[in-house]
C-alpha cells in the first residue's frame, strides 16, 4: 500500500508504453523513463500493447472504451474523480456527420477507425480499406489503401466495408472536421485511465462488475489485483495484491473492494491486475 500526498507535491499521471500505443514495455522500464518515485499497472491491454479502455494524456485522448466503463480522472484544478465514462466521436464534413468507431486500435469490418501519432510509425492496417491522411488545419493530403505512414501533426481515417462507401467522395485538398467527446465533465480532465469495475463510491463498497461486462478472465476468484483509491483528506493510495503461488492466493474483486474500504477510501477502481 502506497500513499500519495498530493498537497508534498507529488504529480500522479498514466503513463504509456514506449511513448506509444503500439507495442509493450515492462512496467519497471516505464517508471524508469519517466524518472518516477512510484509506479503501478494501469489499463488493461491486448497482446500488441493496444490498450482496452480510455487514456487521455495531457489533454489530448489517446484511446476509447467500447463500453462506459470506469475510469480516474485528474483535472487542471487537483480534483481527482471516478467515473464511468463513455466516447462519442465523429467526423464532419458537408453538412453530415459519420460516427468514429473508435480510436487508435485495430480496425474491423465496417468500422471506421481514427489514428493519431501516439498510435505508432503507421496504421498497421490492410488493404481492404481506405485511407486518408488528415493535416492539422482538417485537409486530407493524400488518400491510401492501408497501412498509412503517420506524419507528425497528422492523424489518418481509416475507412472499411460500409464505412469506407460512406466516404467514398472524398479526395485529396477536401476538408473534414474531427469531433471527439468525453462529456463536458470529463473533457476539461487533463489525464484520464480507464480501467474497472468501480469498487469503491461515495464511502460505500459498490462494485460494478456485470454493469461493466467484465468476464471471467477479470471477475474470476482469486488473482492478483491492482487498484487506485481517494481518501476523504485527499491522499490517493496505490494498492497492489500478490496472488497465484503459495503464499498469497490473491483476492476477488468483492474482497479487493471490501479492503480498499477498511483502508478509509471514499472512491476507488480496480486496475489491471498484472501476471
Amino acid at each position: 500500500i502506497l500513499s500519495v500526498d498530493r498537497r508534498a507535491g507529488y504529480i500522479l499521471k498514466p503513463v504509456l508504453s514506449n511513448g506509444k500505443v503500439q507495442g509493450l514495455e515492462p512496467l519497471a522500464s516505464m517508471s524508469a523513463g519517466v524518472k518516477a518515485v512510484a509506479a503501478i499497472n494501469g489499463s488493461y491491454f491486448a497482446p500488441n500493447g493496444e490498450i482496452i479502455g480510455l487514456h487521455k494524456v495531457e489533454g489530448e485522448i489517446v484511446s476509447t472504451p467500447n463500453i462506459s466503463r470506469t475510469a480516474i480522472g485528474f483535472f487542471p484544478d487537483g480534483r481527482i474523480a471516478f467515473e464511468q465514462v463513455a466516447w462519442q466521436g465523429y467526423v464532419e464534413l458537408e453538412g453530415r456527420r459519420i460516427g468514429l468507431s473508435g480510436l487508435n486500435r485495430e480496425r474491423g469490418e465496417d468500422e471506421l477507425i481514427l489514428y493519431t501519432g501516439y498510435y505508432g510509425p503507421a496504421t498497421m492496417t490492410n488493404s481492404y480499406g481506405t485511407e486518408y491522411l488528415i493535416g492539422s488545419d482538417g485537409r486530407i493530403l493524400s488518400v491510401n489503401k492501408g497501412n498509412t505512414p503517420i506524419k507528425p501533426g497528422s492523424a489518418v481515417l481509416s475507412a472499411h466495408g460500409a464505412m469506407a462507401r460512406e466516404l467514398a467522395g472524398l479526395k485529396a485538398g477536401d476538408i473534414v472536421r474531427i469531433q471527439q467527446t468525453l462529456g463536458p465533465v470529463w473533457d476539461a480532465a487533463e489525464h484520464a485511465l480507464g480501467a474497472g469495475p468501480t469498487l469503491v463510491k461515495d464511502g460505500a463498497v459498490y462494485l460494478t462488475t456485470k454493469t461493466e461486462e467484465f468476464g471471467s478472465d477479470v471477475a474470476g476468484g482469486r488473482a492478483p489485483r491492482s487498484a487506485v483509491g481517494l481518501t476523504r483528506d485527499g491522499k490517493v493510495l496505490l494498492v497492489v495484491v500478490d496472488g497465484r503461488h503459495a503464499t498469497s492466493t490473491g483476492l476477488t474483486l468483492l474482497e479487493l473492494a471490501m479492503f480498499m474500504h477498511e483502508l478509509g477510501v471514499v472512491e476507488a477502481m480496480n486496475l489491471d491486475g498484472g501476471g
